[in-house]
């Protein structure tokens, strides 16, 4: 379930179609990445405008400034944490 409608003031840095969900996409807006098919959206991992470090599951994991991301698998994305000069294994 998708659980936001609202698109005031969102900033995306890099978006591409879900490789395994047809008709979502998946994007980031430098401090968490989404999944959206265009109705709503839902936080994959991170949170909004929060940019710090933190290992944690879904939306309680953190990202500092997340540039680019790639889907290597059906449950696995590696993004960019850049602020935080890594890349980070979602799973």
């Amino acid at each position: 379930m998708l659980v936001d409608t609202t698109y005031s003031n969102v900033y995306v840095d890099h978006m591409e179609a879900d490789l395994y969900v047809p008709g979502n996409v998946i994007y980031n807006d430098r401090s968490s990445l989404k999944t959206s098919n265009g109705t709503g959206w839902k936080i994959i991992a991170g949170a909004t405008k929060e940019l710090v470090y933190k290992e944690g599951t879904g939306g309680d994991a953190r990202f500092s400034r997340t540039i680019r991301f790639t889907q290597i698998s059906r449950t696995q994305i590696v993004v960019s944490d850049t602020y935080n000069h890594c890349l980070r294994l979602l799973d």
